[in-house]
Formats: structure tokens, sequence, C-alpha cells
């Protein structure tokens, strides 16, 4: 029972780490998103001056197309990766629950050991002959 719980906790030490992966990832791209997007507004309040507008709409406009499919793509990755961590934390879930479960019944196999010895050794000590006084 003991070997089982050992590895129930190595699973859940995995599990949690793999978690842990897949939250990074996600907080990475939800940050590569909002660069993307402040990006957007810099090059949106160029676009926005009168003073440079006429000089670089040509420029401006491939670099709004080019943010505009990073933001595309970002979005896509964040939906996809949300889905990734959402199943590792489900994971993450199983393997506590299972560990726990494991943690009790060791426990429980622990405690009737525990009673089992107490019993005998009661039954022992009542069946000992006492020495004459």
């Amino acid at each position: 029972m003991k070997e089982r719980l050992a590895k129930l906790k190595r699973i859940e030490a995995l599990q949690s780490r793999l978690n842990q992966r897949a939250d990074h990832e996600l907080i990475r791209l939800q940050r590569s998103l909002a660069d993307a997007q402040a990006n957007r507004r810099d090059v949106m309040q160029v676009l926005n001056d009168e003073c440079l507008a006429p000089v670089v709409v040509g420029f401006v406009s491939r670099r709004l197309k080019a943010i505009d499919s990073e933001i595309g793509q970002l979005t896509a990755a964040i939906a996809a990766q949300q889905a990734i961590a959402l199943r590792e934390a489900m994971r993450l879930k199983r393997a506590e629950r299972s560990t726990g479960s494991a943690r009790e019944a060791c426990r429980a196999e622990d405690d009737r050991k525990a009673l089992d010895e107490a019993l005998e050794s009661a039954l022992l000590r009542r069946e000992a002959s006492f020495p004459p006084a």
C-alpha cells in the first residue's frame, strides 16, 4: 500500500509541474498579446498624427497588417493553450484525489495493524500465568 502511495505522490508531483508549465505558457501568450495590442495602439497613434500620416501611410498599413495577423495568431494560440491548461488542471485534480484516497487507505491499514497488535498483546498478557503470590 505504501508503494502505491509513493507512486501516486510522484504522479501528483509530475501533474503539478505539467499544470504549472501550461499556466506559464498561457501567461506568456497573454503577455505577448498585450504587447501586440500595445504596438497596434502606438502605430494607430502615428497614423492619427496629421503631420506624419501622409508620409508613413504605406509603412504603417503594412505594419498594421502584420500586427493584426500576429494578434489573430496569438488569440488562437491562447484559446488552444487555455484548453490545454484546463486539461492539465483536471489531471492534477484527479491525481490529488487518487493520492488522497491512497493516503486514507494507507492510514486505515496502519490503524488496523496497530489495533491488531494492541489486541494481540492484550490477549497474550491475559493468557500469561501470574506468578504465585
